[in-house]
Parts: C-alpha cells; structure tokens; sequence
C-alpha cells in the first residue's frame, strides 16, 4: 500500500537545503517520491506502507536537518531574541558613528573597547546559535548552506578579535590592535536574524492561506 503524508522540517533556509533533503529522502528504502518546499518548510513523501518514518527522519537528521514525524511545533527565532539584535545593532551602529564622526574621550573609547566584545559574545553564542549549528554542518556533512556562510564569517571575526583584545601588549608592535571586527559580528548577525523571522512570518502567513 502507497502512502503520502507531509512533514514539517526544520533547518531549511536555501534551496540548497531543499535539494539536499530530496535526494537523501528518496535514497530511503521504498521511498518513492519526495518534494520540499521551502516556502512552508514541508516535505511531502510517497512511500511504502513498510517503509519506517523513523528511517526517514535518521536519513535526514545525517545531513544536519530534521523530519518531524511527530507532530510538534516548528521552533523560530524568537521574538525576544530579534529585539534584543536590533537594540544591540543600533547602540553598535551608533558607538560607530561616533567614533568615526564625533570627538571621544579615552575613557570613552576604553568603554566601549570593553562593551562591544558583551555584545558580540551574546549575539554569537546566543542568538547566532543556528549559524553555528550551519557552520558545524559544513564541517562534518561538507554541505554548505547560508547558515554555514554567516556562522564562518562572524565567527572569524569575533575570533580574530578576541585574540587582538586578549594579547595586545604582544601583539601591539605587529597589528593594529585598536581596530576590531566585535562590530561586524554584531550586526550581520543581527540584521540576518531580522530578516530571518520576516521570513518566518510570511512562510507561517503562507501555510495559513
């Protein structure tokens, strides 16, 4: 006996994504059809009645998403985290133009030396959690998706300067050690997690119409 059932997925975000997860659905065993749709984060399968939804669920748990064969809710960037990014995206852009238009104290500038690495600490292991999670995907599965390209390139940022803030008596003489990229972890994380739950949004507005 054939069946058809539709499943929520979770850790789509390019079409990428959606043509990684067909083709590893229709490699399970009786599978015979498989189409994603990014829009509604949605796997409709045609399968056997002896084919186990588990063994779907497995197959694509390995390449770093996830089948809902039970019903649960789909999880999001919340809304507290989204606020959170904006106000630390707007006092960042603004300690930014400061600096660069405005006169600064030393104290001042040693104050925020001292802030914005808070901020992009929180924005990276908090909030920036699922880029981490796509850079971690690329690492072991070797399929990158734009989760995968945000976690690398923040994460390179505030790696590099993390290790400007922790040595610079020793690193003084070599680099430039007021100048550091907390910043631009801090706002590329939080204007694509903005325009992350847009996107939520209007695929949740679209599977309600």
């Amino acid at each position: 006996m054939k069946l058809k059932k539709t499943f929520d997925v979770k850790g789509m975000h390019c079409a990428s994504c959606v043509k990684t997860i067909e083709r590893t659905l229709q490699k399970v065993e009786r599978v015979q059809e498989a189409i994603v749709n990014l829009a509604t984060n949605k796997a409709t399968v045609n399968y056997n009645e002896h084919t186990s939804e588990h063994d779907m669920a497995s197959a694509v748990k390995k390449v770093g998403y996830e089948l809902m064969v039970e019903e649960k809710p789909m999880e999001g960037m919340t809304h507290d985290h989204v606020a959170i990014s904006l106000v630390l995206v707007f006092l960042t852009a603004l300690i930014m133009i400061w600096e660069l238009f405005l006169p600064m104290s030393f104290t001042m500038k040693e104050f925020f030396h001292h802030l914005l690495p808070i901020f992009a600490t929180y924005m990276l292991f908090v909030v920036g959690r699922p880029y981490l999670a796509g850079m971690w995907r690329f690492i072991k599965y070797k399929r990158a998706d734009m989760d995968a390209l945000v976690g690398i390139g923040t994460s390179v940022a505030f790696l590099y300067s993390f290790i400007i803030t922790a040595f610079e008596g020793q690193l003084k003489g070599i680099l430039n050690t007021e100048h550091t990229y907390y910043d631009v972890t801090i706002i590329v994380i939080g204007l694509i997690t903005l325009g992350k739950y847009l996107e939520n949004r209007a695929k949740s507005h679209t599977s309600d119409a």
